[in-house]
């Protein structure tokens, strides 16, 4: 059988790369033998999104680098580990998920059989100028980049085999919003790129307008102290409550009514896929680069200009006042995802790997 290795920081933090290795490695493990290699060391081993038991995960424990210095020692000493567990395995592709990795993979896989591909998961416009600028140099030397969008496609002109495979819905219920609970939702870790602070001033506009409606965040991070003093500052604590991380993220979906993003930066929002197989309408900031790829202004959702709070808090406003919008809103977005169900995109994974192995074959002949 065919193997394939899966190249992941750390495949137990709870975040959407991690949950789109792990929906990756269910689907290929239906036909290939699938390894997940987690570079950084974790006090936590249990991976927190399931994970078929058919996949194999080897962790490799390097210590998270804490300066530039360690960083690229680091960065050395993980081809040599990485050489060394290829020449065992004979991996066919290996596959990156992490732009870092991805600069390292040629140097990995050369003089080797194996086959490079870097899955690209956040958006090229987010990363420091000297990521870029290796990109340009490095990722020629790949056999494909996978990006989630067209739009995001562009950014990687300078790549020779670039292609568009979306991420896929990790489920798909059966079980759909009632659209009549006063819940608002939004999940994600809280970082500066998923702009939680935007949300808060969002939220300011529209208090005494809200009519006993409450915004529930699902998620943890560095800047949740941080978070919680500006809900404190603006008076909003009455209307947002921030919650631990949850398995059964679909159970709270059914449970809300509407699903609001503030991010600065998005390839391609698993969230917003989940919350609209539930039946949310939502609504999101017009960020690069995923958002607009989901959203259908007025037909789904409501696609919001980059930044332009007033804009957020009226469309916000019309959502939570129009009941019968909500619900023809939610009707279309369940439509609008059954594109990204599972079959159809491990489909299009399964095509690209077995093309790179029957030209790889070939090369051999």
């Amino acid at each position: 059988m065919k193997s394939i290795a899966l190249l992941v920081g750390d495949v137990t933090k709870i975040g959407g790369t991690e949950r789109a290795v792990t929906n990756l490695a269910n689907l290929l493990v239906r036909h290939y033998k699938v390894h997940i290699i987690s570079v950084y060391k974790n006090e936590n081993n249990n991976v927190y999104f399931e994970l078929n038991s058919q996949v194999f995960l080897k962790n490799l424990d390097f210590p998270i680098p804490k300066n530039s210095l360690n960083k690229y020692a680091g960065y050395l000493s993980l081809i040599v580990k990485l050489r060394k567990i290829n020449r065992l395995k004979h991996f066919n592709i290996i596959i990156s998920t992490g732009h870092a990795f991805s600069l390292i993979l040629p140097f990995v896989v050369l003089f080797s059989k194996s086959k490079s591909v870097a899955a690209e998961h956040i958006s090229r416009s987010s990363l420091p100028i000297i990521s870029k600028l290796m990109q340009l140099m490095l990722y020629r030397l790949l056999d494909a980049v996978v990006v989630l969008s067209p739009s995001a496609k562009r950014n990687y002109n300078f790549c020779n085999r670039v292609y568009v495979i979306p991420n896929s819905l990790p489920f798909f219920t059966k079980d759909k919003a009632a659209l009549i609970n006063k819940t608002i939702l939004t999940v994600g870790r809280i970082s500066h790129e998923k702009g939680y602070d935007r949300l808060i001033e969002v939220l300011s506009m529209i208090k005494l307008k809200m009519n006993g409606w409450e915004m529930k965040i699902f998620g943890n991070g560095v800047l949740e102290s941080q978070l919680k003093d500006l809900i404190n500052e603006n008076n909003l604590s009455e209307f947002i409550s921030i919650n631990n991380p949850v398995v059964n993220i679909q159970s709270e979906y059914i449970k809300a009514s509407i699903y609001l993003m503030t991010s600065r930066f998005e390839a391609f929002p698993m969230v917003l896929l989940e919350a609209m197989s539930c039946g949310l309408p939502v609504i999101a900031y017009d960020c690069p680069d995923g958002p607009r790829e989901i959203i259908q202004d007025g037909v789904n959702g409501f696609l919001i200009e980059n930044g332009n709070v007033s804009r957020m808090a009226e469309k916000l406003l019309l959502l939570i006042s129009d009941d019968e919008l909500r619900k023809k809103m939610g009707e279309n977005a369940i439509k609008s995802v059954e594109a990204y169900q599972a079959d159809q995109i491990s489909r299009k994974w399964t095509v690209l790997v077995n093309n790179l192995i029957k030209n790889s074959n070939s090369q051999k002949n």
